[in-house]
């Protein structure tokens, strides 16, 4: 099986090496370009003078299924999809306003090659904000906070939402998207005091029910479910959510404390399994928790040499979880005809979530090794609840870059080792920057599910793929 995948694979690289084209993503942060290119327009005199910009990047993706035994055997293909990032930025130093938006086509109209809700193509905007201060800064519109030390697992980064529709192909620019907020932040020598208020939360976004990364394993009856986004609260003063952070660097250390009272923002699914009369199951929806919830969290990071620590913890008090084996039954109307409703019951449980990590550079500064596990705990009754949706991770990556970093190979894996047969996805990839701001990659991305319930969803769907990015 493994020599078969090998030879698939490297058919798929020499033929994709004959025909390629796109691009690399800048990930200096936004808010930083900014202010540089506010420092350049300057006039003599010092004062700020107005200015614009346009940046971003273009993207191509071509995903394959190589597996023989595919779940669903026409899908050969997985996703052809081209993607614009375009940033706008009009203002100086101290007050500007962006757009940073993306532009998603798809060519051919089909469900299984577009993680989204059958769209030929569609708009999406990442950030949209106006800001001014300076030590003192404000921030109005929709934003990406990305609070949080760790590489892979950001357990403090609250106030974001998450897009699941490619659960484990997504590039780190692509994890989250933004919220609308009212953001203000204050800047004191090293240390710095961010508050943060969110009228609404946007849904987790999840993958559409045909596509490739759709929730599909069957937990019962042999029905696939179906995420059902419907429980998210309407926005109104009850609902608002709130979130505090504050830290910085003393020494070679920084350190930051945060709160968060809102929305909760973990991924946790309560099975309803709908019912006829006749007790036939008809659907099974996983709704998701939106209830109001309290945080406390800390992240830190330090180095010693070419050492690197990363940590986040996080405690709340009053998280929702699912009880085992307990479900309460309703009976409801759908179209006009009574079936019945089985939900199995939540309560509140004090949980502490905590991920830790350790990378290390070498040959230079070219290499890195990066080993990361995050998980979560109950801290009362913990065998009364099934455990969170994301839990248990452990990451690993091994990269290099080669020929004056035109050459990039990366190889990794995420795996649970929760049991004594683990799920674990390993994934490699190689990559030539031509430091022109083109850079194309070949890579793939294999799964054995082990005892895992998660990964097995991608059992016998083994990924090959050719990306192209072209900056601007």
């Amino acid at each position: 099986m493994i020599i078969k995948r090998t030879q698939l694979l490297i058919s798929f690289y020499i033929f994709a090496l004959s025909g390629i084209s796109t691009a690399l993503f800048s990930e200096e942060d936004l808010d930083a370009q900014f202010l540089e290119a506010g420092n350049a327009n300057q006039d003599i005199d010092g004062a700020n003078k107005p200015n614009w910009g346009m940046f971003g990047y273009l993207e191509n993706e071509n995903y394959l299924n190589i597996s023989e035994k595919k779940v669903i055997p026409e899908r050969d293909i997985i996703k052809l999809e081209t993607r614009a990032r375009l940033n706008f930025k009009y203002g100086s130093l101290f007050n500007y306003g962006l757009f940073s938006g993306d532009i998603f086509f798809y060519p051919l109209h089909r469900s299984n090659f577009n993680p989204q809700e059958n769209k030929d193509w569609s708009i999406e905007p990442y950030e949209f904000y106006i800001a001014f201060g300076e030590k003192l800064q404000f921030k109005l519109g929709k934003q990406v906070f990305n609070w949080g030390s760790a590489d892979a697992f950001r357990i403090t980064n609250y106030l974001d939402t998450r897009d699941l529709r490619e659960l484990f192909m997504k590039e780190e620019d692509e994890r989250y998207r933004g919220n609308y907020a009212f953001d203000i932040k204050y800047l004191t020598g090293d240390i710095s005091f961010e508050a943060a208020i969110l009228p609404v939360i946007t849904p987790v976004l999840f993958p559409a029910p045909d596509s490739y990364w759709a929730i599909r394993q069957p937990p019962i009856h042999s029905l696939e479910p179906r995420v059902d986004n419907s429980s998210m609260p309407e926005p109104s003063y009850k609902n608002i959510s709130v979130g505090v952070r504050s830290g910085g660097t003393i020494s070679f250390f920084d350190f930051y404390l945060s709160f968060y009272r809102g929305i909760n923002t973990n991924i946790l699914f309560f099975p309803q399994t709908v019912l006829s009369m006749l007790q036939v199951p008809q659907a099974i929806n996983l709704k998701l928790d939106y209830s109001l919830v309290t945080k406390y969290g800390a992240d830190g990071a330090f180095t010693i040499g070419r050492f690197s620590i990363r940590t986040e913890v996080m405690f709340s008090p009053d998280q929702k979880a699912l009880v085992k084996s307990d479900t309460s039954s309703s009976i409801q109307l759908l179209n006009g005809t009574p079936v019945i409703l089985l939900e199995q019951k939540r309560e509140s449980a004090p949980i502490i979530s905590y991920t830790g990590g350790i990378d290390y550079i070498y040959d230079g500064n070219s290499g890195r090794f990066l080993i990361e596990y995050s998980s979560s705990r109950y801290l009362k009754n913990k065998n009364k609840y099934v455990k969170e949706f994301f839990t248990d991770f452990l990451f690993i990556s091994l990269e290099n870059k080669f020929y004056n970093d035109h050459l990039e190979l990366k190889g990794g894996s995420i795996l649970r080792p929760i049991s004594k047969n683990p799920g674990w996805a390993p994934a490699f990839s190689i990559s030539w920057n031509f430091l022109n701001g083109l850079k194309v990659s070949l890579g793939s991305m294999m799964f054995s599910g082990g005892d895992d319930t998660l990964i097995q969803m991608f059992e016998n769907n083994d990924i090959a793929y050719l990306k192209a990015k072209k900056d601007f």
